[in-house]
């Protein structure tokens, strides 16, 4: 279903030049490493955001002003 969604997103957006869709599949929906079924218990799991997620939000925000 993941995949389906993104897809929607990336043709629904394509034209719009102010939108990116980056998936980080080895990454949980809090951008951390994850495995198995996901779940409410992973709210109690420790972690940090992962590096490429921060990497890749900095860059578009830095790269905001380049978009028209």
């Amino acid at each position: 279903m993941l995949d389906e969604d993104i897809r929607y997103w990336q043709h629904g957006l394509k034209d719009d030049a102010k939108v990116r869709v980056d998936t980080f599949p080895s990454l949980n929906h809090l951008f951390i490493a994850g495995a198995g079924k996901p779940g409410p218990a992973e709210y109690d799991t420790p972690g940090h955001v992962d590096v490429a997620v921060i990497g890749t939000i900095a860059n578009f925000i830095k790269n905001a002003g380049n978009a028209n």
